[in-house]
């Protein structure tokens, strides 16, 4: 009886063993900013790739998604797995887009 309990510890170690969570990141991560490609938020965002990249150990893919004043670069983010690998380079305007845009396609919250 001893050894039933001792057998199902081990058994439930090496199963949790299984479990542990992979290093962040493991792959790639996309920061997306709201706006055209070459504007100021865009340039900060760059030079911000750059340095995560260099922190991180992984790549850092800028991915401008401008139109709709940042709603459809915000949305593209909203609607990306929840997996902290899609990023958002947000600005005063994603916030004051909620009360501007009457029908907004995500929550900014």
């Amino acid at each position: 009886m001893k050894w039933s309990g001792v057998i199902l510890a081990v058994s439930c170690l090496v199963s949790a063993a299984d479990c542990v969570a992979q290093p962040y990141p493991a792959r790639s991560i996309r920061l997306v900013v709201p706006f055209a490609a070459g504007g100021a938020t865009y340039i900060i965002a760059q030079a911000l790739g750059q340095n995560m990249a260099a922190r991180l150990g992984q790549n850092v893919v800028v991915d401008p998604r401008g139109g709709a004043g940042g709603v459809i670069g915000t949305d593209i983010v909203a609607k990306a797995a929840a997996d902290g690998y899609t990023l958002l380079m947000a600005t005063a305007a994603n916030a004051a887009n909620a009360s501007l845009v009457k029908n907004m396609p995500h929550d900014f919250e």
